[in-house]
């Protein structure tokens, strides 16, 4: 991740399911990651909701409640 940072990948970009990077690193427990997301420019992982209404805090929430 911090080599696409480098090269200026824009960690801002969501996918057909409306979600960006920082929502799959919440998603799936990639702590560096989302520390590393979270520091960059732009990256909302409180109020962006992808399509189903999910911010990345609320995949944070619901995963830790599944494990």
């Amino acid at each position: 991740m911090e080599e696409l940072l480098a090269h200026d990948a824009d960690p801002t970009v969501l996918d057909a399911l409306g979600r960006s990077a920082v929502h799959w690193a919440c998603e799936n427990g990639s702590d560096e990651i989302v520390k590393l997301l979270v520091q960059e420019e732009g990256v909302d992982y409180l109020t962006k909701r992808d399509k189903r209404g999910m911010t990345a805090m609320d995949l944070v929430r619901r995963r830790s409640k599944l494990q």
